[in-house]
């Protein structure tokens, strides 16, 4: 979302400010999200959404990473919003990068536990490699304390499917563990 110029909002009594709809919608803040402040040298106040999952950035890489690299597939790692970490991918092309809300809705609303191969090209791009006709994505939801923070997500087209849903699962509790 692009705002043209500022939004003018007053400060009440209690320090509180409004933040306009246009931006909560944008942004998805709903009434009791936590949001995170930054205050940077030259006095600019920056706000965001806070993702628990953030608090676990680096070990996702590193679970990502390393479970990628041995068993030879591919492997994202993300929030609600954005992939945190990636496995076997571009580390610079896909972290920070939103996900589309049709994955989202089909992960978060929809309780899938699989992405399709017509799906996947909206997350990742054709020169990547591995993404074949037929190639099928496992979700692995990260539930900590009934909460869900985000998912792992594990392509792979070989016949190992057992031993791929045990992977995913495997790092999905590790996260949810490490959220505790």
């Amino acid at each position: 979302m692009q705002i043209a110029k500022g939004m003018l909002r007053r400060v009440d009594e209690l320090g509180r400010v409004v933040i306009p709809k246009e931006i909560r919608g944008a942004l998805k803040i709903e009434c009791g999200s936590l949001l995170e402040f930054f205050v940077s040298p030259d006095g600019t106040i920056q706000l965001q959404k806070y993702q628990k999952l953030n608090e676990v950035n680096d070990f996702a890489n590193i679970c990502a990473k390393t479970f990628a690299n041995i068993y030879q597939c591919k492997i994202l790692v993300i929030d609600t919003e954005k992939i945190l970490a990636v496995g076997n991918l571009s580390h610079k092309k896909y972290c920070n990068k939103k996900v589309p809300s049709i994955i989202l809705d089909e992960i978060f609303n929809k309780k899938s536990n699989t992405i399709n191969s017509e799906m996947l090209p909206k997350l990742f791009n054709e020169e990547d490699g591995g993404l074949r006709q037929g190639n099928i994505a496992d979700i692995f939801l990260i539930n900590s304390n009934g909460d869900v923070y985000g998912a792992v997500i594990i392509i792979d087209d070989s016949t190992q499917k057992n031993v791929m849903h045990g992977i995913g699962k495997f790092v999905a509790n590790i996260l949810a563990e490490y959220l505790q």
